[in-house]
């Protein structure tokens, strides 16, 4: 009686061992991280770009930059099911569309991947790594603004004796930017001067006119004010900074220059095609300065979102 119950009980043992190797094991999309390309400086020409699965970053159009301090990323997702099994991932839509919830459409032309990223064998403990980059293409005068869309589905299908499938989202991502440029064309000059027994303040304004007062002449040359240039993306706020002080230098004492005036006002609005503007100062000549060449630089500064 004792040798039956223990026949039995080995043979519970064994029946229970086979079930548990019989079943399968459960299906799991994990998304790591989402595919993100970041902040884009963008013109108005449009053009197009990418972000390879090994989050290399490639622009196909000379209007449209990564900004300097952003971040990007491709898209990782990690596939669970049974170890050794065959597996096909279908991505829908294929070219999704990112709006900005304001009309504006930034179309994914098509996903990037590696070879046979999409159709594999899951490892020995049952996982597989699916990285995902893709092109975009965004239109002329795109408008700034974060562009996203959030659920595209990874669809993982396990095929053999035991097919199962599973859909899981993972969201894209970008950050429009509007792309100015800004350019120096004429260097402001105060032409030739000469210094009298007194302190002398000499000025050329914005629009080219010249006045003095205190110790200081107008020699001879054509004092003209700077002249810059602005060219990017129409309808984009900007504010232009000047500097309050720069010192030349030369074979005397430093000469101050101060008092600096643009000839539009500071903040404003792109129009399409750009702008130029100039800009004056006055520069105080101290009482018999050592003649010579004074030279010195000053910096203009566009800011914009």
């Amino acid at each position: 009686m004792n040798a039956l119950r223990a026949l039995l009980g080995l043979a519970a043992l064994s029946l229970a061992s086979i079930v548990q190797a019989q079943a399968p094991a459960p299906l799991r999309i994990e998304v790591i991280q989402n595919l993100d390309f970041g902040n884009l400086l963008v013109e108005d020409l449009g053009g197009s770009v990418a972000l390879t699965e090994q989050n290399e970053f490639r622009s196909y159009s000379p209007s449209i930059r990564p900004s300097m301090r952003t971040s990007t990323s491709e898209a990782r997702l990690r596939l669970v099911g049974p170890p050794k099994a065959e597996f096909v991932v279908v991505l829908d839509p294929e070219q999704p569309i990112l709006d900005n919830g304001r009309g504006g459409r930034i179309q994914v032309a098509t996903f990037i991947y590696a070879a046979n990223a999409l159709r594999g064998t899951l490892n020995d403990q049952g996982e597989a790594e699916l990285r995902l980059g893709a092109r975009i293409d965004l239109p002329a005068s795109v408008a700034p603004g974060l562009y996203v869309h959030p659920q595209v589905r990874v669809r993982l299908s396990i095929l053999g004796l035991s097919p199962a499938t599973l859909t899981e989202s993972f969201g894209i991502r970008c950050q429009v930017r509007p792309l100015l440029h800004l350019e120096n064309r004429t260097p402001l000059d105060f032409g030739v001067l000469v210094p009298g027994n007194s302190e002398g303040i000499y000025r050329v304004a914005p629009d080219g006119a010249t006045s003095s007062r205190g110790g200081v002449l107008q020699y001879r040359g054509r004092p003209v004010p700077a002249e810059f240039a602005v060219t990017g993306t129409a309808g984009t706020d900007y504010c232009l900074e000047l500097p309050r002080v720069v010192w030349l230098k030369g074979p005397g004492r430093d000469i101050e220059v101060h008092s600096f005036e643009a000839s539009i006002p500071l903040p404003g609005v792109v129009p399409r095609g750009g702008f130029t503007f100039r800009v004056g100062a006055s520069v105080t000549v101290p009482p018999q300065q050592e003649p010579g060449l004074y030279q010195g630089l000053f910096r203009v500064t566009i800011h914009y979102p």
